[in-house]
């Protein structure tokens, strides 16, 4: 019987220790975008007018909605979304619609008009 060698496995390479981090140079402030106001702060020129549909009259839906949108310095409604549903797509669809020809008075900080989120409640109740 021929006796093979035996292999040695190779010495494992040195570990050296972690280089030092560099800390990274700070960061420039980043500026917040629009904030969002409380109800409260919200002011009208005009009115979000709810258009019941009747589709959702007729299949006796109703709820409320809650309508998230960005109001430019202007007032103008830029972004309008369904924040929390009512359920009912055609019901969520009108508040949308609503909240779009709806006219802010502009938020104001500082003097100045500045964009701002709100949060705008539509109740969708059959009894009105």
């Amino acid at each position: 019987v021929a006796e093979r060698p035996i292999e040695t496995p190779p010495a494992p390479a040195p570990v050296s220790a972690p280089a030092p981090a560099t800390p990274a140079p700070a960061a420039a402030p980043v500026p917040m975008g629009p904030r969002t106001l409380p109800l409260s702060a919200v002011q009208y020129l005009v009115m979000p007018q709810l258009e019941y549909p009747r589709a959702s009259r007729r299949q006796r839906e109703s709820g409320r909605a809650q309508v998230r949108v960005l109001i430019d310095e202007a007032g103008q409604p830029r972004t309008v979304e369904i924040a929390s549903s009512t359920g009912f797509p055609l019901l969520d669809q009108a508040a949308v619609a609503a909240v779009r020809k709806a006219r802010f008075k502009p938020y104001q900080e500082n003097g100045q008009a500045q964009a701002a989120y709100a949060v705008i409640p539509l109740t969708f109740d059959l009894e009105n």
